[in-house]
């Protein structure tokens, strides 16, 4: 199942007092994701995603992800333990004068339909260890 947000932005929200929107989902597995920032953006909106508070990502703390109309897509192997899941969306916008909008997909596989996936990164990861890359 995809999942897809649109969220708004307000021009000079700061990062002490940012936007926070819930990202649902039902139980499974992301194997993938995307941020994305339309054209015109100028990388002003910024954004991270949370579980409780934790950031997920991008993966360092203090990091953030923004575009100006090129998609930032990756893959992920991150499991949704319960129905109903909640990630959380934290954004702001240094621009002072536009809003901006942060688009987020997000792909959920049934853990059944990922384990697969999963399988071949673990054996990857294993050759490569073995090859000491």
């Amino acid at each position: 199942m995809q999942y897809e947000w649109t969220f708004t932005v307000p021009a000079n929200t700061p990062e002490s007092d940012p936007l926070e929107k819930v990202l649902q989902m039902d139980s499974g597995v992301v194997v993938g994701m995307e941020i994305y920032n339309p054209p015109g953006s100028h990388r002003y909106c910024r954004c991270r995603i949370l579980e409780g508070l934790s950031v997920l990502w991008p993966g360092n703390p203090t990091g953030y992800i923004a575009t100006d109309g090129t998609p930032v897509p990756w893959s992920e192997h991150y499991v949704l333990k319960s129905p109903d899941y909640r990630l959380w969306l934290r954004a702001w916008n240094i621009s002072l004068s536009r809003d901006h909008d942060v688009v987020v997909r997000i792909n959920v596989l049934p853990a059944a339909a990922a384990a697969p996936f999963q399988v071949i990164a673990d054996l990857v990861d294993m050759v490569k260890k073995l090859l000491g890359v």
